[in-house]
């Protein structure tokens, strides 16, 4: 499963695996990646939802 999740991570493009990384490996909340990023939180949200669906879809 964890192997299958790294081929799905390397279909994202850099943008979002970036955002998967810092959110979810480096451990960051939507609020501190806003500010260290200045994108909106509510923008940083919505991205981290439609790259979750489309993970998920991968993976199924």
């Amino acid at each position: 499963m964890v192997e299958k999740l790294y081929d799905c991570l390397s279909v994202l493009d850099k943008t979002e695996l970036k955002l998967i990384k810092l959110l979810f490996f480096v451990g960051y909340s939507e609020r501190e990646l806003s500010k260290i990023t200045g994108i909106p939180r509510k923008t940083i949200s919505y991205q981290k939802r439609r790259i979750l669906k489309k993970l998920k879809k991968l993976l199924n």
